[in-house]
C-alpha cells in the first residue's frame, strides 16, 4: 500500500499556474508525500513562488536547473524520489479534494505495482470540457496478460492517455523508469507503454482525482518544424519496446501499433496546419515527402488494413496522402480556415 508519496513536478515558466497545483496539495488531507519541483531554468518568478511554498513547509522540495526539456527534468525527479510511490504533475494543473486519501485508501486492498485514475480535462477558465472515466470496471485489478493485451493495444489506439499524472507507481515492486531524454514528441506515450510492458498488476481507479487544464496556445497547437522526424523517431522507440517484449506476437498488439502508425501520419498532415504553420510552399513540399514516406513504408499494407479504424475524418486524410493528392489535402484545410 502506498506509505510516502512522491510527486514529480517539472516546471518552465509556471508563475501564473504553478501555486494553484501546489496549493492543491497542500490542502490535502494525506499529509505524508514529498514534492519535488525542478525548476527547468525558468526566466520569469516561478523560483520566487516555488520557493515560498519550500520554506514554509519541508516537504515541497526544489531542485534548480538549466533548461533541458521536460523529460530531462522529469528524470531529475525520479532520481531524488525518496517515496515507495511515485507519480507526476503538470504545472499547469492540480488535484481534487481528498485525491491523496482516496488514492492510499484503494492501495490498501492490493498492492498493485500500478494504479491508474480517472482524471477531468478543464479549460483556463477551469470551465469542465470532459470527464475522463477509464473504460474498465472500476476498483479491478488487471493482470500480466490483460495488460499486454488490453491496457497496451488501449495506449496506442489513443482510448486511454498514455501521461504520467494519472498513475502512481509502486517503487517497492517495479524498478525506477525514466523518460527518453531526447525525444521531444509523445515521450508520455513512450514511457507508459514501457512501463506497462514490465508490470504484473494494474490497479483501476475510476473515480476523478486530477484536473488537467487545457491552455488555449499550448506546444501541441502550434506548428513543429520538425514534427515528421520527431513523430517517426517516437514509432521508432514505440517499436522497439514492443518487440523486445516480443509483444507483436499477441495480434492485439500488432493491429494497435499499426493503427497508432497510421494515425501518427495523420497527424503529421495536421502539423502544417496548426498555428504558426508555413508558407503554401512548405506545406506542399512537407506533404509530398510524407507521402512519399508513407507508400515507402515496410508496413502500408498492415497501415492500409489499420487506417480503416480510423475516424472518418481522419480516414479521408490518410486515403488523401496515401494516394498523393495534396492539393485536395491544401484545398480542404483552406474551406476551414475559411470557415473560421
Amino acid at each position: 500500500m502506498i506509505d510516502k508519496l512522491s510527486i514529480v513536478i517539472p516546471v518552465y515558466n509556471g508563475e501564473g499556474t504553478i501555486a494553484q497545483l501546489l496549493d492543491s496539495i497542500k490542502k490535502q488531507d494525506y499529509c505524508n508525500y514529498e514534492v519535488i519541483i525542478v525548476n527547468d531554468g525558468s526566466t520569469d518568478k516561478t523560483k520566487q513562488v516555488i520557493e515560498e511554498f519550500s520554506l514554509s513547509d519541508k516537504r515541497f522540495k526544489i531542485i534548480n536547473k538549466k533548461n533541458e526539456g521536460v523529460s530531462v527534468a522529469r528524470n531529475e525527479g525520479i532520481k531524488n524520489a525518496c517515496g515507495d510511490h511515485l507519480t507526476f504533475a503538470d504545472a499547469d494543473d492540480y488535484y481534487s479534494e481528498g485525491s491523496f486519501s482516496k488514492l492510499v485508501d484503494f492501495s490498501k486492498n492490493s498492492d498493485n505495482d500500478v494504479i491508474m485514475f480517472a482524471f477531468q480535462t478543464l479549460n483556463q477558465s477551469n470551465k469542465l470540457i470532459e470527464k475522463n472515466r477509464l473504460p474498465y470496471e472500476s476498483n479491478s485489478i488487471l493482470f500480466k496478460k490483460q495488460i499486454n493485451t488490453i491496457i497496451i493495444p488501449d495506449l496506442l489506439y489513443g482510448k486511454i492517455r498514455g501521461v504520467g499524472w494519472n498513475i502512481v507507481v509502486n517503487l517497492n515492486t517495479v524498478n525506477k523508469k525514466y523518460f527518453k531524454n531526447d525525444l521531444l514528441f509523445q515521450e508520455d506515450l513512450l514511457f507508459c507503454v514501457d512501463l506497462f510492458s514490465d508490470i504484473s498488476s494494474l490497479g483501476i481507479y475510476n473515480e476523478i482525482l486530477y484536473n488537467y487544464v487545457r491552455t488555449d496556445v499550448s506546444v501541441m497547437e502550434r506548428y513543429r518544424a520538425n514534427f515528421d522526424k520527431e513523430s517517426k523517431y517516437a514509432s521508432k522507440l514505440i517499436r522497439k519496446v514492443l518487440e523486445k517484449k516480443e509483444f507483436f506476437e499477441l495480434v492485439e498488439v500488432k493491429n494497435s501499433y499499426a493503427f497508432y502508425l497510421a494515425m501518427s501520419y495523420v497527424r503529421c498532415i495536421g502539423n502544417y496546419f496548426k498555428l504558426n504553420h508555413p508558407t503554401k510552399k512548405i506545406q506542399k513540399e512537407g506533404l509530398l515527402k510524407l507521402s512519399l514516406d508513407l507508400n515507402n513504408d515496410k508496413n502500408i499494407k498492415t497501415l492500409s488494413k489499420a487506417s480503416k479504424k480510423l475516424k472518418f475524418k481522419h480516414k479521408i486524410q490518410y486515403r488523401l496522402l496515401n494516394y498523393k493528392f495534396i492539393g485536395i489535402i491544401l484545398f480542404i484545410y483552406k474551406l476551414k480556415d475559411i470557415k473560421k
